[in-house]
């Protein structure tokens, strides 16, 4: 193989391609690579979700202040 075959052929692997011709080391080393993409694509994936649940749980104390200050001031009165 040409040494300017290595890239492309690297990179058709990690597209998911010509995966048949690796021999288990090898599918071993492509799992290694791609182990921190796929983890920092899930987190990249979950964080919009976290934030709306935070959003929400903000959102609720906010209304539980509000409510709260509503009782003390009609209490005051």
């Amino acid at each position: 193989m040409l040494l300017f075959e290595m890239p492309m052929l690297l990179w058709r692997n990690l597209l998911g391609e010509d995966l048949g011709l690796l021999n288990s080391k090898e599918l071993e080393q492509l799992e290694h690579q791609l182990e921190p993409s796929l983890k920092h694509v899930r987190s990249t994936k979950e964080r919009p979700w976290s934030y709306m649940v935070e959003m929400a749980r903000i959102e609720s104390v906010y209304r539980e202040v509000e409510f709260l200050l509503a009782v003390t001031r009609y209490c005051r009165e």
